[in-house]
């Protein structure tokens, strides 16, 4: 995605509509390799959202338009999508789930890709979440965490 000075500057608006063309040009979900191409997509929706939510790169002003004219800034969008495939895995539990994976799609087709941001985010911090309590020790009941004291009983 690296700009090579010849390529027409995009704007996020339209790098955001070809990424739901796309998603949308993958048809059956269930189909080898389709949760991939699937994933791909929504990694670059998801990026390309937190441009235009979070990482504006024109500063706040009264003159400043809508995130969606705004022009695309492809390394952040490269990076970003690139470290959510494949450094973060946040697609992981998504992909591996047809309904999960359904409901990304329905997400990401809708606004300006924030729905998405939310439900990744939420997605992954709960596998983190589950993997953190698969690792740790077995929760002791009430009772031998803090056994009575010995003695007289009343």
């Amino acid at each position: 995605m690296a700009d090579s000075g010849t390529e027409k500057e995009m704007t996020c608006g339209e790098y955001l509509s070809s990424q739901r063309d796309r998603l949308a040009g993958i048809g059956d979900l269930s189909t080898p390799g389709a949760a991939r191409k699937a994933e791909e997509c929504l990694a670059n929706i998801y990026a390309v959202s937190y441009q235009m939510n979070f990482e504006r790169r024109e500063p706040p002003s009264p003159h400043r338009g809508p995130a969606e004219h705004e022009a695309l800034d492809r390394e952040l969008v490269a990076e970003l999508s690139d470290g959510l495939r494949h450094k973060a895995r946040a697609f992981d539990g998504i992909t591996d789930d047809p309904r999960r994976l359904g409901q990304a799609v329905n997400c990401a087709g809708k606004g300006n890709g924030f729905s998405l941001i939310e439900m990744v985010n939420t997605a992954f911090l709960a596998g983190r979440t589950q993997t953190g309590q698969k690792n740790a020790p077995e929760a002791q009941p009430k009772a031998e965490k803090h056994p009575a004291p010995a003695g007289q009983v009343l």
